[in-house]
């Protein structure tokens, strides 16, 4: 198979279609099976998607506790979709067909991303917690958190861009997982810049903890 032409998917998509249906009427108790890489798919394919369910769940947890707040997790893990998105859109840029180590390349990813949405939700609590009015901390987390947010994805893509555009035949096996991440992360950045802080402006100010001012003095905040 000269995978610069057609896939495997698509080689036994046609072989189940046109070639198949023939042989069987000429053979009326033939059976047959596909092994290698469509076996491995069909077994793989639903363990991948639990696990993948698991981490999620695990991911909102640990945001959960940390936030201590049900909303704010779901604006963070939002970017996710955005991020297998722009991971897709890598696979196309190169020309690349989506792969069973594409998918493991993608949940990866989803584990990434979210910590550019953290990061800036985080500092915008911060600035809750010493006073500031709710819209104008959106605000500064945008602008303070802008920097090492981008510089973050800058990096971590540039990290993985060597092996992305590798053409020896060793890289072969790793590039789909390192496009995955490195154009789901740099992609997904870029939107997350816009919607959390979209999102954020959406929901009701959180209640956060009483903390100390400057005067020593207890102040606490509840919702608007």
């Amino acid at each position: 198979m000269d995978s610069d032409v057609i896939t495997s998917n698509e080689v036994n998509a046609y072989i189940t279609s046109s070639l198949m249906p023939g042989i069987k009427q000429r053979f009326s108790d033939l059976t047959y099976d596909f092994g290698g890489e469509q076996r491995e798919q069909a077994r793989t394919g639903p363990a991948i998607v639990m696990n993948f369910f698991y981490a999620l769940v695990a991911i909102y947890a640990m945001l959960a506790i940390a936030f201590k707040s049900y909303t704010q997790p779901l604006v963070v893990m939002s970017v996710i979709p955005f991020g297998v998105f722009g991971a897709i859109i890598g696979h196309l840029i190169l020309g690349m067909n989506l792969s069973l180590l594409s998918v493991f390349g993608i949940i990866g990813l989803s584990g990434v991303i979210v910590n550019g949405a953290l990061v800036m939700i985080d500092f915008i609590n911060e600035e809750l917690r010493h006073g500031m009015d709710y819209h104008e901390a959106i605000v500064e987390g945008c602008k303070n958190r802008f920097r090492p947010i981008f510089l973050t994805s800058v990096t971590t893509f540039l990290g993985v861009a060597p092996l992305v555009f590798e053409t020896s035949t060793q890289a072969q096996f790793l590039i789909p997982v390192a496009l995955s991440l490195g154009f789901g992360v740099l992609f997904g950045t870029m939107i997350l810049l816009g919607l959390v802080p979209a999102i954020m402006s959406l929901l009701s100010p959180p209640v956060m903890d009483a903390e100390l001012d400057h005067s020593g003095q207890h102040f606490e905040f509840g919702e608007a």
